[in-house]
């Protein structure tokens, strides 16, 4: 698939339209999980179908015997290692701003976390020439690579695989 700017497909879709009717997250159920339950990892609560971090609903639930344990989607991705989202930054602006992009990225995925649990960082490493970003998600990817762009300008494309979860984002800056 070509590399792309826009919210499209290379069908032509918007991505929220080809979202719902193709993609699926193999790490979660379609008949969903039980409720309430906590993340032995994380310490998410999973209630009314969303993971969350809210104190109020953990201490709702605290205590409470039928409070089932398991370990959330995306701690267990990042067990597995399992990515749904690529970042690779590239460009001569990278190795003279490292410390200061990999801030901002981690920034972001910790505001994007308190927001969804499900949303997080598996991995920020250094390469040849530049940086690599996995995510637990594509939503983080794609914000990400927009976070990059609005704070140190720069370019960013992104494609999608067709039938797939996966996105990878592209974001340089030479100068």
């Amino acid at each position: 698939m070509a590399k792309s700017t826009s919210s499209k497909t290379s069908r032509g879709a918007s991505y929220s339209k080809f979202r719902q009717k193709t993609l699926r997250d193999p790490y979660i159920s379609d008949k969903g999980l039980k409720e309430p339950a906590i993340c032995t990892v994380c310490g998410a609560i999973y209630a009314k179908k969303s993971w969350s971090f809210d104190p109020k609903k953990k201490a709702k639930y605290e205590g409470d015997s039928s409070l089932l344990k398991v370990v959330c989607p995306a701690d267990r991705k990042i067990k597995d290692d399992f990515a749904m989202g690529f970042v690779n930054i590239k460009g001569k602006f990278v190795a003279l701003h490292k410390s200061d992009i990999i801030n901002t990225i981690k920034a972001e995925g910790e505001r994007v976390k308190t927001k969804n649990p499900e949303d997080r960082i598996i991995s920020v490493k250094s390469v040849p020439g530049g940086i690599t970003v996995k995510t637990t998600s594509d939503k983080l990817a794609l914000k990400i690579g927009k976070v990059l762009k609005n704070s140190f300008k720069g370019e960013h494309q992104y494609a999608f695989r067709y039938g797939d979860k996966h996105v990878e984002v592209d974001w340089i800056r030479d100068a």
